[in-house]
Parts: structure tokens; C-alpha cells; sequence
């Protein structure tokens, strides 16, 4: 005899698409990437970066431009990382927590 709990199958984990995605088998899919952007000051440039081969460091002007591809290829999560000058690195991260509205 199977015992009543095993034999319901609950209709709460099915209730919405977005719910049925977080428990359904894991898949990969596009929806699912987030593109790392490496962002600098200047206009016109794009900068390899030595450490990261095959990536590159936009200026405004051609991060949109990359941006408008990468979206084209279904890829439509970003994470923003800018360029901090040297000078303003230390090793607690300190430049990170300056709020935006009293950057230099």
C-alpha cells in the first residue's frame, strides 16, 4: 500500500512558468547567461585586456554597440565592471563604496 503522501502530486509547484522553470530539470539556456562589459572613459576605444583573452574594454559609444549584438543573440542579462585609475585602487576596495553623487 502506498502511503497517501506519495501518490498526491502537488499542483503548487506547476502554478506559473516562472515556478515550473526553478524546479524542472536544470537546463542552460540564453535567458540565463549575463555578459560580463568592462567599461572605460574616452570615446572610439576598445582595449583588450591582457589578463582575459578574448575580452575587451569599451568606451560608451561601443559598449552600445556591443550591447545591441549581444542582445541580438538573445543574450539580454549584463553585469557593468568600470575601469578604476590606479591611483584610486587600495586593497580594502574603498573606491567602490564612494556613492556616485560625490565621485570625483
Amino acid at each position: 500500500m502506498t502511503p497517501p503522501s506519495l501518490s498526491a502530486r502537488p499542483r503548487r509547484l506547476r502554478q506559473s512558468s516562472r515556478i515550473r522553470r526553478l524546479v524542472r530539470e536544470t537546463t542552460l539556456e540564453l535567458y540565463d547567461l549575463i555578459y560580463p562589459v568592462f567599461v572605460m572613459e574616452g570615446e572610439g576605444e576598445r582595449q583588450p585586456i591582457s589578463t582575459l583573452p578574448g575580452c575587451w574594454r569599451y568606451t560608451l559609444d561601443n559598449l552600445l554597440i556591443e550591447l545591441e549584438a549581444a542582445a541580438q543573440l538573445g543574450i539580454l542579462g549584463i553585469a557593468l565592471f568600470p575601469v578604476i585609475p590606479a591611483d584610486q585602487k587600495d586593497p580594502a576596495g574603498r573606491e567602490c563604496l564612494i556613492p556616485v553623487s560625490s565621485a570625483s
